[in-house]
């Protein structure tokens, strides 16, 4: 029903070579460190513990993060022209704006307005 994991410097859409070198340094392993969140609770390691807070907190930091480095659209580009005339960055709107551009929807998930009002 899914479709497969993609570690994030393998995507087939990255053409630069320090991009994709920045993703396998910095963000595969932010990733990799979520997917094993989501596999808790761990009857071996605490039955009790199922680290909720901390994927959820982990996650909503990658979306944050990848809002200011990768949110690149026409959107994007007033908001930075806002946030250079203002002196300050506007990061809920880049991080609903990021959701909105590229969550990636899958049928009979909610749309990606409703996921980035959820979200933020």
């Amino acid at each position: 029903m899914f479709p497969a994991p993609v570690v994030p410097s393998e995507y087939v859409g990255i053409r630069h070579a320090a991009l994709k070198e920045f993703l396998r340094r910095q963000i595969d392993m932010q990733i990799a460190d979520l997917r094993v969140l989501f596999r808790l609770p761990v009857e071996e390691l605490d039955p009790n513990v199922g680290g909720n807070l901390t994927a959820a907190a982990m996650m909503l930091n990658v979306i944050s993060g990848c809002s200011v480095w990768f949110f690149q659209t026409e959107q994007a580009a007033k908001i930075q022209a806002r946030e250079a005339a203002d002196g300050r960055r506007l990061s809920g709107e880049r991080f609903v704006g990021f959701i909105k551009e590229y969550w990636p929807q899958i049928p009979p998930e909610p749309s990606p307005e409703n996921v980035a009002k959820r979200l933020y």
